[in-house]
């Protein structure tokens, strides 16, 4: 079993050849509920938040929080994309394994059946964090008085926020920390069926202690391919997503196969 960055890595390259766009499609079938949300018309419940602004260059960062739309997003992640997720973890892990033996990409449907309320109370934690991050500044403004003005906009309501920038920089770490930790769960979700929600979560904060630093070093790693998604309009995404996942699989392996925990991986081999 590869033990590094690197092995990892090029594990997962080897195991998603000729394989890549089917590995594509069962991390796209989860997505599908976020997705969808980018179509929904404009709720007249939305608030629009200035973040950033420009003077000198006139350019204006704004944030739409719709408690609507926040709702429905909680729900279709908790009740459909998590549960998924679990089914996800499980076809990269055999791909990591056997490649040849890989289950159908529809196999992340499997989900809907015995034990998913499980799968929904095991995942509801990862949920609450993503949302954690992405709307916790905006509702302190929204609660604290002076954190937040109205701006003069003739269709929408828009709000200036005057929010110091360490507050939503903490509130990002701590979900980001909080993430990480619990990054192994849909991987033991995957392996342990029969092992109960509070013990899944446990031994996913036991097995990331003492590698969170190693798992962050994982996710900047794949900052210049986000930036190739970003850059080629998501195309890049049937590549980037598969190798994504398929590593992280690799380093659940890894830390399984080690006990007990090995010296951080980033620092054997620096090179990948």
């Amino acid at each position: 079993m590869p033990q590094n960055r690197t092995d990892i890595k090029a594990a997962a390259r080897e195991c998603l050849r000729g394989r890549m766009l089917r590995s594509f499609v069962v991390c796209l079938i989860p997505m599908l509920p976020s997705l969808l949300m980018m179509f929904f018309p404009r709720m007249p419940d939305a608030l629009y938040f200035i973040v950033l602004e420009d003077a000198a260059s006139g350019m204006v960062l704004a944030l739409t929080l719709s408690p609507t739309l926040t709702c429905l997003s909680l729900l279709l992640n908790a009740l459909v994309a998590g549960p998924m997720t679990v089914r996800q973890a499980g076809y990269f892990l055999q791909l990591n394994r056997d490649a040849e033996h890989v289950p159908s990409p529809l196999s992340v449907c499997d989900c809907f059946g015995p034990g998913y309320w499980r799968l929904v109370a095991a995942t509801l934690p990862s949920t609450l964090i993503l949302l954690l991050i992405q709307y916790l500044p905006m509702l302190l403004a929204v609660v604290i008085p002076g954190m937040a003005e109205p701006v003069d906009a003739s269709d929408v309501q828009m709000l200036r926020l005057h929010m110091p920038a360490i507050v939503p920089l903490v509130i990002a770490l701590v979900g980001f920390y909080g993430a990480l930790r619990l990054l192994m769960v849909p991987y033991i979700m995957a392996e342990n069926s029969g092992v109960g929600v509070r013990e899944v979560l446990k031994r996913s904060l036991t097995m990331t202690r003492g590698r969170v630093l190693e798992l962050a070093v994982l996710q900047f790693s794949f900052f210049g391919w986000l930036m190739a998604v970003a850059v080629t309009s998501g195309i890049a995404a049937v590549y980037v997503l598969p190798y994504y996942s398929a590593v992280t699989a690799g380093y659940y392996l890894a830390f399984t196969a080690w006990r007990p925990a090995p010296e951080p991986l980033y620092k054997q081999h620096d090179e990948a």
